[in-house]
């Protein structure tokens, strides 16, 4: 819709230049207040980014299971099996609730009573704790391999059992199945064009 805004000013006589140069700035200032106002922070319709809020790192505990060769390969599309440093603090990321596992009491957030194979950043190695196994780079599965299992841990008053952060972490035989952790390969920016006012 186009708005018009009339302003008249009578002065007596004629003004000095100074005078005049000032009041035409005055009158410029209010207009531009009156037109930000009118548009509310608007650019054809459109919200400024600041009302969006800042995209976070998707992750989920997949709901299908894998043997520690297949693990890598269990992951949607625009996600990778996570290690666990990609993962550590939940709370700056989002759970990603459709593609992910979820328990009865889980809410929008984590499950506690999911355990997945979890990437080291170790190097090569069946023998070892967690943090270090990794069914040979997730390639064998084997009875006599072993991989690195992470889950978070139920139990909030005992951090005896919190072994990395709020991590429980163990390692079991790469033959079995479990579920997978999986991380958003990147976040997307939001991309905004220049605020352009209509009349």
């Amino acid at each position: 819709m186009r708005r018009s805004i009339h302003i008249r000013i009578r002065a007596p006589g004629r003004l000095p230049l100074f005078a005049s140069l000032g009041l035409c700035a005055l009158v410029l200032a209010v207009l531009g207040m009156a037109v930000w106002e009118a548009s509310g922070v608007q650019a054809s319709g459109r919200s400024t980014p600041s009302q969006y809020p800042p995209p976070r790192r998707r992750f989920y505990l997949s709901k299908d299971t894998a043997q520690g060769s297949d693990a890598k390969d269990i992951c949607g599309p625009g996600f990778h099996f996570a290690s666990l440093w990609e993962i550590l603090d939940p709370s700056g990321l989002e759970y990603d609730k459709d593609l992910g596992f979820t328990s009865i009491d889980s809410g929008d957030g984590v499950p506690t009573t999911g355990d997945g194979w979890i990437r080291t950043g170790y190097s090569s190695s069946t023998t070892g704790g967690p943090g270090q196994v990794n069914c040979t780079v997730w390639t064998d599965s084997s009875a006599s391999s072993i991989g690195s299992v992470a889950t978070i841990h139920p139990d909030w008053m005992n951090p005896g059992v919190h072994d990395v952060h709020i991590w429980n972490l163990y390692t079991l035989s790469c033959n079995q199945s479990l579920r997978v952790w999986c991380v958003q390969d990147h976040v997307g920016h939001l991309q905004f064009l220049p605020l352009v006012m209509k009349d």
